[in-house]
Formats: structure tokens, sequence, C-alpha cells
């Protein structure tokens, strides 16, 4: 007597791995959903605090500078997000990909169930022939040819969700090097408002020094340059002096 194969586990071997392929894909599905809700998140933080700082730039009176700084960092940190939005966009449509590959390991499945059911009327049609045994050995040869189809794609989609967890990580990554760079906008906005107070600081002291030499000067002409003109005009003045009173003496003040 001819042994019935064992079809039967081999269906509940295929119909488990589609229950954990469906597992996986709502997985990755939240997965992502979770990384946007977090970049908004973030975004919103960043947004947020940016307005906090350009009202106390206002009210301390720093002015249109400081308004204008914070605005570009939002908008570096706006372009950051719309980069995070396409890369998951992309994501999605692997992600479409994925659910394409599940829709064809169901196709799979309803072929090998339908394999199945006709290898059972076969066996009952025909009992020991050998004809029937052709049969059943040729539809044996073609289900093992299936099932190994649907292991390859099982590993192609494994891989897929694999290079998705690692693609989501790193956007994560992304997210974070820019709260970071915009923190450091920040500190160097702050360095830079106070090296310009410095020099504020070093203009008022050279100008007021610069103020106090002119009024040597002039105090040096009114009590050198009499004198120099009348040696001049007597004949008796040296070259040195005579010098002085051509540099600072012929001159209008």
């Amino acid at each position: 007597m001819l042994k019935r194969p064992k079809g039967k586990k081999r269906f509940t071997g295929i119909f488990l791995f589609f229950l954990i392929s469906v597992f996986q894909l709502t997985s990755v599905d939240a997965q992502e959903k979770t990384a946007e809700a977090e970049a908004g998140k973030k975004v919103g933080e960043a947004s947020g605090a940016a307005a906090d700082k350009n009202g106390a730039g206002a009210d301390s009176g720093t002015g249109q500078a400081d308004k204008d700084r914070y605005e570009k960092e939002i908008a570096a940190l706006r372009v950051q997000v719309e980069a995070l939005e396409k890369e998951n966009a992309a994501l999605r449509a692997k992600t479409e990909e994925m659910s394409n590959l599940q829709s064809s390991i169901l196709n799979l499945q309803s072929q090998v169930d339908a394999a199945n059911k006709t290898k059972e009327a076969i066996e009952k049609q025909t009992g020991e022939s050998l004809l029937a045994v052709e049969v059943l050995e040729k539809d044996k040869a073609e289900l093992e040819k299936q099932v190994g189809m649907a292991n390859k794609i099982k590993r192609v989609f494994e891989t897929k969700a694999a290079d998705f967890r690692e693609e989501l990580d790193a956007a994560n990554a992304s997210l974070s090097g820019a709260e970071q760079i915009a923190a450091e906008c920040r500190a160097k906005a702050e360095i830079s408002e106070k090296e310009a107070a410095e020099l504020r600081i070093k203009l008022e002291a050279a100008t007021g020094e610069s103020g106090e030499l002119k009024t040597r000067l002039a105090e040096w002409r009114d009590t050198f340059c009499p004198v120099l003109q009348s040696k001049w005009a007597e004949g008796t003045i040296c070259e040195r002096e005579d010098n002085f009173r051509k540099e600072h003496c012929l001159k209008p003040r």
C-alpha cells in the first residue's frame, strides 16, 4: 500500500511562517510610526526652545539679529526633518514591497493547498496504480520546488526587514546629530555676542585716547609754533626745528 505524503505537516509549517511574517510587518510599521512621532516631538521642542530664546532676546534688547539667527536654526532643523520624512517614505515603500512578498507567499500557499487536494483525489481514484505513483512523484517534486522558492522569499524578506531596522536607527542618529549642531550654533552665537561687547569697549577707549592726543597736539602747537616762526623769520632755526614747523605749524588745524 502507498503511504500518504505528509502534506498536512508541510502546510502547518508554511502557515506558521505566514503568521511570523505578518507579525514582523506589524512590528516594522509600529517602529516607523514611533520614529516619526519622536522626530516630530523633537522638532517641536527645538522650535519651542528657539522661540523662547527669541522672546528673551527681544526683552533684553538683542534685536532683529538674534531673531534672524534663531529662525535660520529652525529652518535648518526643518530641512533635516524633511530629509527624515523622505527617508521614512522610502522605508514605507520598502514595507510595501515586503507586503507584496507576503502576497506571493500566500499565493504559493494556495498553490500548495491545491496541489495537496489534487494529490488526495488521485490517491483515492487510482489506489496502487503505477500511473498514480508517477503523478504523485511529480507532484512531490513540484511541491518541494515551491517550498524552496518560499524559503528563498522568506530569507529575502528577513534581510529587508533587518535593513529597514538599520536605516531607522540611522535616521534617529541623524536627528540627534542635528540637535547637537543646533546647540553648538547657539553656543557660538553667545560667544560672538560677548566678543562684540568687548570690541565696543575697546573702541570707546581708543576713541577717548585719540581725542586726548589731539588736545595735547593742539597745546603743543599753541606753545611752540610762535617760537619756531620767529626763529625761522630771524634765520636762526635749525633743520630739525624747521621740519617740525613745516609739519605742524603751517597746516590748518
